[in-house]
């Protein structure tokens, strides 16, 4: 009896979207939730995307793999394009990241994602893959015509084992 394939990449990107969007933190900020990312998105409307950057599969002793996956989870935030409520929004989006990054990293002892993933945004084997955040410089968003501020979330994902 063979072990199953693993699922596709996209599959990957679906339930780390559902993970994220199930808590009601994250869905304060974004009533729509975290979706997959995709090239037109409705203006003026608050957003999470996510999308994968790249997938590692490093083989392990006895036939065994593990499939890492690198994701960015871009967060929009529309603005007015006031003063008096620039700070407000950059505020706000703040705290959507916040929200995020806590249910990236999940609940003590459990980085697992609901036993999705062996495990998701920690630091493992030496690999840099905690959660890096990254806010857009705000001048540069808002004078290119899209009256948005945003954030890039990167952080890595790493499936279970596979024995092949």
């Amino acid at each position: 009896m063979t072990a199953p394939l693993p699922p596709p990449t996209g599959t990957a990107v679906d339930l780390e979207c559902g993970w994220l969007s199930a808590d009601p933190a994250v869905t304060a900020y974004l009533p729509g939730g975290v979706l997959p990312w995709v090239r037109d998105r409705a203006e003026g409307v608050k957003s999470a995307e996510l999308r994968l950057e790249r997938t590692e599969e490093r083989r392990e002793a006895n036939g065994r793999s593990e499939v890492m996956h690198q994701v960015i989870l871009r967060v929009a935030w529309p603005t007015a394009n006031t003063a008096s409520s620039l700070n407000e929004d950059q505020a706000y989006l703040y705290g959507a990241c916040t929200a995020l990054r806590a249910r990236i990293r999940g609940v003590l002892g459990d980085h697992t994602h609901g036993g999705v993933f062996a495990s998701a945004g920690d630091t493992a084997d030496g690999n840099a893959r905690g959660i890096d955040v990254t806010y857009e410089d705000p001048l540069r968003t808002l004078t290119e015509g899209n009256p948005a501020l945003t954030a890039l979330i990167r952080y890595g994902l790493t499936e279970n084992l596979l024995t092949a």
